[in-house]
């Protein structure tokens, strides 16, 4: 539920296997590897080697939820 400070955020059902795969990044990798470009939208990255499309970018204090172990 939180908003993207770019483009936007995952949709039902991505990723879904066999799909297009599509990521968001984190405020910090879009300035820093994308440039802080909003062309990043659009553009693929590779993790794992393989190809996904970047559909978002997060807000700067955005944190990603870490599971309790």
């Amino acid at each position: 539920g939180t908003p993207a400070a770019l483009g936007r955020t995952l949709a039902a059902g991505e990723p879904a296997a066999g799909a297009n795969q599509a990521a968001v990044v984190s405020y910090g990798f879009w300035q820093r590897q994308l440039g802080a470009s909003p062309a990043a939208v659009g553009s693929t990255i590779r993790l794992d080697g393989r190809p996904f499309t970047v559909v978002g970018g997060m807000l700067p204090d955005f944190a990603y939820p870490t599971p309790q172990v």
